[in-house]
Formats: C-alpha cells, sequence, structure tokens
C-alpha cells in the first residue's frame, strides 16, 4: 500500500475517532498504543540480539539504533547469505 494513502486512511480514522472520544478517553488511546509499540520494540530486539549482537542491539555512547535500522541490518545480513 502507497505509505502516503496509509498515512491519510489513519489520520482520516484519529479524525473520526476524536470526535467521538473525551480527552481522558483519547489519552488513554494514545498510551495503549505507545505501550503496544514499546511491547514491540523490546520484543524485536531481543529476537534480534542473537543475530546481531548485545552491543549493535544497545548502542553505544552516540545512540541506540532505531528498530528501523535493525530490521535493516537483518535484511542485509539475509542477502550476504
Amino acid at each position: 500500500m502507497n505509505p502516503d494513502l496509509r498515512f491519510e486512511k489513519d489520520k482520516q480514522w484519529w479524525l473520526d475517532t476524536c470526535k467521538n472520544q473525551t480527552h481522558e478517553e483519547l489519552v488513554h488511546e494514545i498510551y495503549l498504543h505507545c505501550m503496544d509499540w514499546a511491547d514491540t520494540d523490546v520484543e524485536v530486539r531481543k529476537l534480534a540480539e542473537p543475530i546481531l549482537g548485545k552491543e549493535y542491539i544497545e548502542g553505544d555512547s552516540y545512540g541506540v539504533p532505531a528498530i528501523k535500522d535493525i530490521v535493516e541490518q537483518l535484511v542485509q545480513r539475509i542477502k550476504d547469505k
């Protein structure tokens, strides 16, 4: 799916959702999405650690790699085999 189209669909869904919810309900909904993202982030890191190494997953003094970077490294390893 075209990322721009997906963004527009997601944006419209959020706008429609916001019309029917209180502030507290919206805050709770956003909280749940953030927790979902955090759980997924942790799981991806755990799965990739045996392949990429703890040092890569945990990062260094310059920062921690984003999930996108981790996935790109995994894909590159698959291509290199």
